[in-house]
């Protein structure tokens, strides 16, 4: 059984998968448009594609005083799962939480100075700062 199927139902943080229905389907289509744009970038900057990566949604998450989690993945299992509350978040914050929990999957962890790999979503990431600190992350993914 390799990582993934091992992980593929397993939930943190409190968080139930949610059943497929066409509401949780949207969602999770929400989600896998934002790893297809990746994939879009990666082709047009001579990249290769992510592998598959799997998309869970699930309820919200609690963390000890943290407060609520936006996402959470399974560092180098190609699982990513999202809450539906994030799904609610502004574009721009919501794509950070993509991004975020993509670099999880294949295999990236949390670098506090880092704005897109930090623990917590900073106040203020611009759209050209994410897609350009992502490309980082996807280069030195693909020269591993």
């Amino acid at each position: 059984m390799s990582q993934t199927q091992k992980y593929k139902n397993v939930t943190a943080y409190g968080s139930e998968l949610l059943k497929m229905n066409p509401s949780t389907y949207a969602l999770r289509r929400k989600v896998i448009e934002v790893i297809y744009q990746i994939n879009d970038w990666c082709r047009e900057a001579d990249l290769p594609r992510l592998p598959r990566i799997e998309v869970r949604i699930v309820t919200e998450c609690e963390c000890d005083d943290k407060g609520k989690i936006a996402g959470y993945a399974y560092t180098g299992n190609l699982i990513i799962h999202i809450p539906t509350d994030t799904l609610g978040f502004p574009e721009l914050k919501f794509q950070h939480v993509v991004f975020h929990e993509v670099l999880h999957a294949i295999g990236f962890p949390h670098k506090d100075k880092c704005p897109l790999m930090h623990p917590y979503i900073p106040s203020k990431l611009d759209e050209d700062e994410q897609w350009y600190t992502l490309g980082k992350y996807l280069r030195e993914y693909a020269e591993s």
